[in-house]
């Protein structure tokens, strides 16, 4: 889950690690970054399958429903109180 203050680098850093580890990984971007989070599922869809990376885009409703899935790992950047 990205934040809007740096929406590439807190997205795609943490997925290129997980990728590079062998994982497939989900992205939440952030809601208030929309254009961004277009870029990043399009270009992402371009270059991996659906079972490999899935970018999922909404508002806080889709990010508490993406937050309570069972992961092995959820990388979160945020405050206590948002998160």
């Amino acid at each position: 889950m990205a934040p809007w203050n740096y929406p590439i680098s807190l997205t795609l850093i943490p997925f290129a690690t997980a990728i590079a580890a062998g994982n497939r990984a989900m992205l939440k971007p952030s809601e208030l970054t929309p254009r961004t989070s277009e870029v990043i599922s399009r270009m992402l869809a371009a270059n991996f399958s659906i079972e490999e990376v899935a970018v999922i885009l909404g508002g806080p409703e889709v990010g508490a429903e993406f937050s309570a899935l069972p992961f092995d790992h959820l990388l979160f950047t945020g405050s206590t109180p948002v998160g």
